[in-house]
């Protein structure tokens, strides 16, 4: 509204006429009438004021030639009872009194007379509040006026009032001597009443003369200033449309001008579109209404043959109706058409265009016509087809190459690592270490290749899964320790304790790139050098972190020309480097490329001579099982000395490890009473050795650093670095169960009972599979070629085939394709069937799940990857060798427990199984407790919560059979039902636990 308002004032125009209004309106409703009724207070002031002198003066008059001579020459009396009595004439205050009542007849004036002093004539009158007030003030005031507007019988009146002063000594006489006078002492001067007199207030205005003609003159002011105002504006606005017309007409003629050049223009730009483009108009039901040149030309139709015809005259058969159905569709939504459209000419011969159809609107909006432009793209089509054809060509031999790459590889690094583990001498054995290494590094190149390949075809995905992040961490750790030892290298891992337990990501990606990042480290750092590899939370949410991944070396390091290439396929620092260290230069392309697909990107800082880090930040999801979050803590108190230099994060590290294991105390009081002390200063711990030496000291950095080799036996053991989780665990474990049996963890121990066809072209491989299946107690039935599978399969029954894809006669996929035939066409039951290839090209897996396959094993043939598939398919038929323990009659018939098969499901080691199932026995009690809690109270919800709560803890830990009883009992409650006995799983628990302490 003000801003409204501000607009309407600053107007040139509007602007007076509202200021104006505005002001005459302010004296119309306030100032005038103001004005006007301080005008009548004035005049009744005057008037009453006039009425009262009179008054005075007729008493006066009375009093002197009346009263005066009454009292000398008669016998009259003067009292105020001259009414009731003939012989009293009227005192001169009841004169007043008299007259009063006279006026007041008036409609006009109303006059009285009266005190606050009990007259005997006037002691029955009861005063208003205006004549209370008077008195009091003019008591106190005689020389002034008391007025005030009131309301008097429902009219405006103006009343004023005067005091009634005592000025004749002969009234003071009088006063003083009469008996019915209120006092005796009554003085000249002195305030003996109030006289006032009111008149009505008129409602109409009353302005002076001089008033009047003060609003004559504003109004002529207001007029005049209007008239001079709004002449200014009519010579301006007048003078700007001369100014106006002028540039208009300036305007005009540059438009004109302008307009004239732009046909030309135009003209020119048809020119050039009719040399380049293949332009057509249409009328609205597609007859064409105009063809250039270019048509003509390209189509072989003169202009006549075209004209008037549907542009069908050029469709080309091959394109799907359904395709032009979708073209009018857009534009007869009045939306611009654009798309490559295949043509034919008049004889026949096809043709692509790239086609923009464009519909013009007249000025309502509506349809007029089409303009459609063209332009000839037969050779980039040709083009096109042949470079898919060449990148067709290109995978295809990538597929061959990897396939006779890797088939002969397979066998080599196979053999050699039987070699390894056979009865040689140490110089054989090392020859076939330096075989199965070399293979293995053709292997990475080889892989190095295929994945430059499928990043350049953009068919390198991400594919993600549940992971545990702390395994995945520490295997690359234990991985490079070794390398980084072997090179005298120091290497350094700082890790938070905060990061999430399980995480949901490509691992297989991730630990490419860490790999990658890592062994370059190690690669270009000299011997005696350092390498830190840090994991570190930025951020968390209850559903993702965003964890920060950093390696950082002592080495070589890199100049800012050699930073702006090493991200570039085949590309390294310099030729010295490549000759020096070898390599293809592909390891940090790939990782570049494979963070960018994660979403993220590696940050480079290098110093040349001062080594690098390789850093990157990524945003992986959360999914946290509930048995990881209620795991317990041990009991036990670890202590850790205090460490002035801390600078390869020792003390961090081992104290982020041990709070996770039990409680710690950072102490240098040597009396402590600690189960464990861990010490990083040799003195220090051995000074804690002397005065306590029942408690385990360990010793954690580099044991070579000790200065005393006699030192060494006052510690129990030794961290050297890096520190990760499962050492200390594992010297935990060492210290709390040092007579506890070790179980069989060897992959080699894991036996099968099972009947599997292995179809396979090359007869090392033959041999290799043969031995692998062998050691895992199978019975393999190797054939040479898919047909041959065929054959076998109609006269044996196989618990599973392994299919390799290519081989002569018949391939892999063809024979899969035969056997499902048979099985369907037979009602044979249903055997997994295994691709067994040296492909590795994106989209292979896909290629023969469609084809029938249920799952996929890359060569060269991993043992644990054989062995999970195998796992996977034949869980059932499984027979592992076990630990001996005794059975009762309850447990008849269950699977004995294993804690091998726990160790190799998880990839744990053995102490760190322990730890596991120690905690998962220290809760058990009381989750079984509230599972039967839950069967009493018959509440089918609480109870499939409680059993897949302990079912899952059990798979976890590889207890099967309870695991399967705990899943019926879930499945049940799923149902409704709430009757369940789980008699038969505790006897299970009971057999594992007393197993584990046998």
């Amino acid at each position: 509204m003000l801003k409204l308002l501000y607009k309407a004032i600053t107007n040139p125009i509007i602007g007076p006429i509202v200021v104006s209004s505005i002001g005459i309106v302010f004296l119309s409703l306030f100032y005038m009438p103001k004005l006007s009724a301080q005008n009548q207070q004035e005049r009744v002031i005057g008037e009453t004021t006039k009425i009262i002198s009179l008054l005075k003066h007729s008493r006066a008059y009375y009093t002197d030639n009346v009263v005066n001579k009454i009292e000398k020459k008669s016998n009259l009396h003067i009292n105020f009872d001259h009414k009731t009595d003939e012989n009293t004439v009227p005192l001169p205050a009841t004169t007043i009194h008299d007259l009063s009542d006279i006026l007041t007849k008036s409609d006009n004036v109303h006059a009285s007379f009266y005190s606050n002093y009990p007259f005997p004539n006037r002691s029955s009158r009861v005063l208003d509040s205006f004549q209370k007030d008077s008195i009091e003030f003019l008591t106190k005031n005689p020389d002034k006026i008391f007025s005030k507007s009131d309301i008097i019988d429902g009219k405006n009146v103006y009343r004023v009032a005067t005091a009634d002063i005592l000025t004749s000594q002969t009234c003071v006489n009088c006063h003083n001597t009469r008996a019915d006078s209120p006092k005796t002492d009554w003085r000249l001067h002195d305030v003996r009443g109030v006289l006032e007199v009111y008149v009505p207030i008129s409602d109409h205005f009353m302005l002076s003369r001089e008033q009047i003609w003060y609003v004559i003159l504003f109004i002529g002011l207001v007029v005049l200033t209007f008239s001079l105002h709004y002449g200014i504006l009519y010579f301006k606005r007048e003078k700007e449309l001369i100014n106006t017309a002028s540039i208009l007409e300036n305007e005009i003629q540059k438009r004109t001008k302008d307009l004239h050049e732009s046909n030309q223009f135009l003209l020119e730009y048809k020119k050039a579109v009719d040399a380049s483009a293949i332009v057509s108009k249409s009328d609205l039901f597609g007859n064409i209404i105009y063809v250039n040149d270019a048509f003509c030309k390209i189509s072989g139709f003169s202009r006549d043959e075209l004209m008037g015809q549907p542009h069908n005259i050029v469709r080309s058969p091959d394109v799907e109706k359904s395709f032009y159905k979708e073209v009018w569709k857009t534009i007869k939504s009045k939306n611009i058409f654009k798309g490559i459209i295949k043509n034919r000419t008049k004889n026949g011969d096809s043709y692509y265009v790239a086609a923009t159809i464009i519909p013009i609107l007249d000025e309502d909006g509506e349809i007029l016509e089409y303009l459609s432009l063209r332009y000839e793209i037969t050779e980039l089509i040709n083009a096109k087809d042949r470079a898919l054809s060449a990148e067709r060509t290109k995978s295809t031999f990538l597929a061959n190459m990897s396939h006779e790459i890797r088939t002969p590889l397979n066998a080599i690094i196979g053999f050699s690592d039987i070699l390894c583990e056979s009865n040689l001498n140490r110089d054989e054995k090392e020859y076939a270490k330096i075989i199965s290494r070399s293979a293995k590094s053709l292997l990475g190149i080889i892989n190095d290749v295929l994945d430059i390949s499928k990043i350049e075809s953009g068919k390198l995905d991400i594919s993600e899964s549940a992971f545990s992040f702390g395994l995945f961490s520490e295997h690359i750790v234990e991985l490079f320790s070794i390398v980084a030892k072997e090179k005298n290298i120091r290497f350094i891992y700082k890790t938070t304790p905060a990061l999430p337990h399980t995480l949901v990501f490509d691992s297989t990606r991730l630990q490419q790139v860490v790999s990658n990042l890592l062994s370059n480290s190690i690669k270009f750092t000299p011997e005696g050098g350092s390498v830190f590899f840090d994991i570190s939370l930025l951020d968390i949410s209850n559903t993702h972190a965003k964890i920060k991944f950093s390696i950082k070396d002592s080495g070589i390091g890199m100049s800012k020309e050699q930073q702006k290439i090493v991200f570039e396929p085949f590309s390294q620092a310099d030729d010295g480097i490549s000759r020096k260290y070898g390599g293809t230069g592909l390891g940090l392309a790939i990782c570049s490329d494979i963070v960018k697909l994660m979403g993220s990107r590696i940050d480079l800082s290098s110093e040349l001579g001062h080594g690098s880090e390789f850093s990157f930040v990524l945003d992986l999801r959360i999914e946290e099982s509930k048995e990881q979050n209620e795991t317990k803590k041990s009991k036990l108190l670890f202590g850790v000395c205090k460490n002035e230099d801390d600078s390869e994060y020792l003390r961090v590290c081992v104290k982020n490890y041990l709070l996770q294991l039990g409680n710690v105390v950072e102490t240098e009081d040597f009396t402590q009473d600690v189960d464990m002390i861990f010490c990083f200063d040799e003195d220090k711990a051995i000074e804690f050795k002397k005065k306590r030496d029942s408690i385990k000291t360990v010793y954690v950095g580099d044991k070579a650093k000790i200065k005393d080799p006699a030192s060494k036996t006052y510690f129990d053991y030794f961290i050297d670095l890096p520190i990760y989780s499962s050492k200390i665990v594992n010297i935990i474990h060492d210290n709390s169960k040092a007579q506890s049996q070790k179980a069989i963890s060897d992959a080699t121990n894991k036996k099968f009972n099972a009947n599997i066809l292995v179809a396979e072209d090359n007869p090392n491989n033959q041999r290799l599979i043969d031995i692998l299946l062998s050691n895992l107690g199978i019975t393999a039935t190797i054939v040479g070629n898919g047909q041959e599978a065929i054959d076998v399969y109609k006269k044996i029954k196989f618990d599973m085939l392994l299919m390799d894809v290519n081989m002569p006669e018949l391939d892999g996929v063809s024979a899969t394709k035969e056997i499902l035939k048979l099985q369907r066409e037979n009602s044979l039951h249903k055997v997994p069937i295994i691709a067994l290839t040296a492909n590795s090209i994106s989209g292979d897996r896909e290629k023969y799940l469609e084809a029938g396959m249920d799952d996929y094993i890359s060569k060269p043939i991993e043992l644990n990857k054989l062995i999970e598939i195998i796992e996977k398919y034949l869980y059932k038929n499984r027979d592992f060798h076990t630990l001996n323990v005794q059975s009762t009659d309850n447990n008849e018939g269950f699977e004995v427990y294993k804690k091998s098969d726990v160790m190799k499901q998880l990839g744990l080691n053995e102490s760190t199984v322990d730890m596991l199932l120690e905690s998962f026995f220290l809760t058990l009690d009381d989750d079984l407790s509230r599972l039967q809690s839950t069967i009493d109270a018959k509440d089918a919800n609480a109870i499939k919560s409680a059993a897949h709560y302990i079912k899952s803890s059990c798979s976890n830990l590889a207890m099967n059979e309870a695991a399967k009883l705990l899943g019926e009992i879930e499945a049940s409650a799923t149902k409704g039902e709430t009757n369940a006995d789980i008699t038969k799983i505790k006897s299970i628990f009971y057999t594992i636990k007393n197993g584990l302490m046998s």
